[in-house]
C-alpha cells in the first residue's frame, strides 16, 4: 500500500499515513476499528510488506510531509520482530525532510531503537492513555498498563525525544492522576478524542472533561480536541 493522504478521524496535523507493517495487533483493543473491519491483514500475523521498502521502487515518502507510520497496527508490539522495525526505520531515514509520528501502547520498545529513529527534531513519539485506571484498561485490551506507558515515555523525554500523548478514546479517569501523567511528560501536545464506534466504554462525564481541559489550558499545554470529543465534553451525564 502506498502512502495515503490522512483522512477521516485522523489527527488533523498529519498529512499522510504509511503502513508497511500489517497484521493482527495482539493488544486486541475492544474499540479498534481495524479489528472490527478486518482490514489491513487483521487475520494474519504481523509482517513487513517488502515491496513498500524495496530499493527498486518502494513507496516514496517525499519531502515536507508529516507521516503517521503504522496507523493500522502497533508496529512496536512485543510480537513484532526486531528486523521488521529496523527495516522500516532505516527506510524512513532516507527521507530526511519529513516529520514522523510513531505511536504505540508498548512505548518501552521505543527505547530499544532509540538510535535508529530519524532526526529527533522531526520525530514525534506518542502513546495512548485512555484512562489512568488499570482495571478499566484490563477490561478493554492487553496492552501495558497506563502507568508503565507513561514511565517509559518519561525516559524517552529525558533522552531528548519529542513526546506527545493521546487520550483516545477517553474513558473514565481520576483527574489528579491524569494531570500527574501530563506534568511528568510535558508533551508537545495532548490529543483528546472519544469513542465513535459504539464500543460501550465507561466514559467520564462532561464536567470532569471540562475541568481537565481548563486545567491543561492554564498549564499552557497545547490541546488538539477531536470533534467526536464534543459528544462528552458538552454533556452533563456519563455513559455507564
Amino acid at each position: 500500500m502506498a502512502m495515503n493522504k490522512a483522512k477521516g478521524n485522523m489527527y488533523p496535523f498529519v498529512t499522510h499515513t504509511w503502513n508497511p507493517i500489517r497484521g493482527r495487533c495482539k493488544h486486541d483493543c475492544e474499540y479498534c476499528y481495524i479489528k472490527r473491519s478486518g482490514a489491513m491483514g487483521w487475520t494474519h500475523d504481523t509482517k513487513l510488506i517488502d515491496k513498500e521498502i524495496s530499493r527498486k521502487g518502494g513507496t516514496q515518502l517525499g519531502e515536507h510531509n508529516f507521516i503517521f507510520i503504522g496507523s493500522s497496527t502497533d508496529m512496536w508490539g512485543k510480537w513484532v520482530q526486531d528486523r521488521i522495525i529496523f527495516d522500516v526505520l532505516d527506510y524512513c531515514g532516507r527521507f530526511r525532510y519529513n516529520k514522523y509520528l510513531f505511536q504505540s501502547k508498548n512505548p518501552g520498545r521505543f527505547k530499544d531503537f532509540a538510535l535508529m529513529f530519524p532526526d529527533k527534531a522531526n520525530t514525534y513519539l506518542c502513546t495512548t492513555v485512555e484512562t489512568n485506571r488499570e482495571k478499566l484498561t484490563r477490561e478493554i485490551c492487553s496492552a501495558p498498563d497506563p502507568v508503565n506507558r507513561v514511565n517509559d515515555m518519561a525516559i524517552l523525554k529525558n533522552h531528548g525525544f519529542k513526546i506527545t500523548l493521546t487520550i483516545e478514546p477517553i474513558m473514565d479517569f481520576d483527574l489528579e492522576d491524569m494531570l500527574t501523567y501530563i506534568e511528568i511528560l510535558q508533551p508537545e501536545w495532548v490529543s483528546i478524542g472519544a469513542d465513535s464506534k459504539g464500543s460501550d466504554l465507561v466514559e467520564p462525564d462532561g464536567a470532569k472533561c471540562r475541568e481537565l481541559v481548563d486545567i491543561l489550558q492554564k498549564m499552557k499545554i497545547e490541546l488538539k480536541l477531536k470533534d467526536n470529543f464534543k459528544r462528552i465534553l458538552f454533556n452533563k451525564g456519563a455513559k455507564k
